[in-house]
């Protein structure tokens, strides 16, 4: 929940009265920010957001506030509604500081001091007694876009050339000021990297998050705003999935390093990679390595480790994307989040012509529920004009949009372009990668809608779903997110429209029926009555998600299925 009160205060000088104030305030209404942001770092989206979502701002000004660059930035952010509008403002003053720069109306009052805390309180609960808007709904819907847009653009750095950098692999180009709703996960990236520390050692991090989340994405955009300035011994990308495989990837980035290596001409590929390693231990600068899509690991197999697709591993930095999450030794783990809802808008709505004249709140209602591949394709959709906003509006007022996308992809191409195949192939390969329980499970909570599942779900599961280990396996694949106290988690609406258009109809029928109780039928001829199984004591454990998906229509979408025919060859041909 949004605070109401926004603290903004320098930390070498005022840090003590800021939490005297906070403390009589109370945490629960007041945003009090206690992490130092260097010079020259980006400004976190944590406080901006803070400031646009409260109704009164808290300035503790002296000296050193209008010193530091960040508490300039704070303040400038809460003015932002104009000189004409600052009564959600309130100066905790300090003798003799010079106030010229600020509104008339803020410099002429007579503030009390910092250290007058019960005064300061005072004053802002009779502020907020007028019940004040908070500052973004005092915006207009088009300054606001700019605005946020401002500040997306400061809290990323921008795009460094790669000048004399030496690289190799398939290193697309960065997106630019469409990149948004990252900034504070690239700077932690950079932290986990360790690589501005005197004397730093190579340090391998990998980033896992759902299917369409933008693991490639962000590690190419880190590549570009930070990897450009800190990796001058040079910069490879290798491609797991790639159709060459790996040892041409291993060649080309050896040629790179020196074109005359005489293992070039080596047939021996540990002789190749003999030489890449060596090369990469013998350069005097930093050298990073971004080894892209490694694969879900099948249950009860060893898990796929980071070596195998990066040798000299121990010599460099590594970036991993992976879409399952595995602790190894030695090894950073970065989880990825779906975007916040005003970066979902700023992806969705940027450069649309047309654009800046539809409100915020409903540029948020059209990116609710998606992630942030399909989100790109749709605002490269929109930007050269092969979907209108209001065509897109009504695709989504007529619910099941993943289940359209489908049925459009199968007469064709979509307005995506490959963003909703690339999804598509990359929650298939992870639900492949599933044993017959955890499957089940996961299955069966496609059914029960986006809304969070309790933890008293468990006693309603048959023994045969092996609930630890399957819940386990979802998590560690990102299929559940979200969790805390008292739930399981989640499934992201689009994973599971995917989950369910994935389970055709005689392997949605097997799902239904817990493992272990077919044992004298097959996969595809076993049959279950869902009434008589799960979905019932579920429908009685849970039934805000059985109201959910019921809402939504699936009982109709299951029988139809279940009539289909062909579904399940027509969907091979489309993953």
């Amino acid at each position: 929940m949004p605070a109401d009160v926004f603290l903004s205060y320098c930390r070498s000088s005022s840090a003590a009265h800021a939490r005297a104030l906070h403390d009589v305030l109370g945490s629960e209404s007041t945003f009090l920010d206690t992490e130092d942001i260097p010079a020259g770092e980006h400004f976190p989206s944590r406080l901006s957001d803070g400031i646009l979502s409260s109704r009164i701002v808290v300035v503790f000004a002296d000296a050193a506030y209008f010193r530091s660059w960040y508490c300039r930035k704070e303040l400038g952010l809460a003015l932002s509604p104009g000189e004409s509008a600052v009564e959600h403002v309130v100066l905790a003053l300090a003798p003799g500081t010079d106030l010229s720069g600020l509104p008339a109306s803020l410099a002429l009052t007579n503030w009390p001091a910092p250290n007058e805390t019960e005064r300061v309180a005072s004053l802002i609960q009779s502020r907020l007694a007028a019940s004040p808007l908070a500052i973004r709904d005092r915006l207009p819907a088009a300054t606001l876009a700019q605005l946020r847009r401002a500040l997306e653009e400061a809290s990323i750095p921008q795009p460094y050339p790669f000048g004399d950098i030496v690289t190799s692999g398939p290193i697309r180009p960065s997106l630019g000021d469409r990149f948004v709703g990252r900034g504070d996960d690239l700077a932690r990236l950079h932290l986990l990297l360790g690589i501005e520390g005197a004397g730093a050692a190579p340090v391998t991090c990998r980033v896992t998050g759902m299917p369409g989340i933008g693991k490639t994405r962000f590690a190419l955009e880190y590549l570009h705003r930070y990897g450009t300035r800190w990796f001058k011994g040079g910069i490879f990308w290798i491609d797991t999935g790639a159709r060459e495989g790996l040892m041409p990837q291993f060649r080309a980035a050896l040629h790179a390093l020196d074109p005359a290596d005489p293992a070039l001409n080596a047939s021996d590929d540990a002789a190749v990679v003999a030489a890449f390693s060596d090369r990469i231990r013998r350069r005097p600068d930093p050298v990073l390595c971004i080894v892209d899509g490694i694969p879900e690991t099948r249950m009860g197999e060893p898990a796929h480790g980071i070596s195998p697709w990066c040798p000299p591993a121990q010599h460099l930095w590594v970036i991993a994307t992976s879409g399952e999450e595995i602790y190894e030794a030695h090894t950073k783990t970065l989880s990825l989040s779906p975007l916040p809802p005003a970066a979902s808008a700023l992806l969705l709505s940027h450069q649309v012509p047309g654009g800046a004249e539809i409100a915020e709140s409903e540029w948020e209602r059209l990116a609710a529920g998606q992630v942030t591949a399909l989100l790109e394709g749709w605002n490269r959709a929109l930007r050269r004009g092969s979907i209108a906003v209001g065509e897109l509006s009504e695709r989504i007022q007529a619910g099941d949009l993943v289940e359209q996308l489908y049925r459009a992809r199968q007469r064709g191409p979509t307005e995506l372009g490959d963003s909703f195949d690339n999804v598509v192939r990359s929650v298939a390969r992870a639900f492949e990668s599933l044993d017959d329980a955890a499957g089940w499970v996961a299955a069966l909570l496609a059914q029960l809608g986006p809304d969070p599942l309790p933890e008293d779900l468990l006693k309603a599961l048959p023994p045969q779903a092996a609930w630890a280990n399957s819940r386990a396996s979802l998590r560690s694949r990102h299929f559940l997110i979200g969790a805390a106290a008292g739930s399981l988690g989640s499934m992201h609406p689009v994973i599971g429209a995917i989950v369910r258009m994935y389970t055709s109809p005689t392997r949605t029928t097997y799902w239904l029926t817990p493992p272990g109780c077919c044992s004298t039928t097959s996969r595809k001829t076993a049959s279950a009555t869902p009434g008589a199984g799960p979905l019932s004591i579920c429908a009685s454990r849970t039934p805000h998600a059985w109201s959910a998906h019921a809402a939504s229509g699936w009982n109709r979408r299951h029988r139809s299925r279940r009539r289909a025919r062909g579904w399940q060859a027509s969907w091979r041909r489309c993953t």
